[in-house]
């Protein structure tokens, strides 16, 4: 639903870039909810 509306927000048609933006912003939604130190905590063991 959100990257259809940011398409018709634009006024053009759905395609890949809305979706990875909609992608992209949940991922960012949820490393503010649960706080960075878990993201660092998982990069530390890479």
């Amino acid at each position: 639903r959100a990257a259809h509306a940011l398409a018709r927000n634009d006024g053009t048609q759905l395609c890949f870039s809305h979706l990875e933006i909609v992608l992209d912003i949940g991922k960012e939604f949820e490393n503010d909810f649960r706080g960075s130190g878990e993201m660092a905590n998982m990069l530390s063991y890479a």
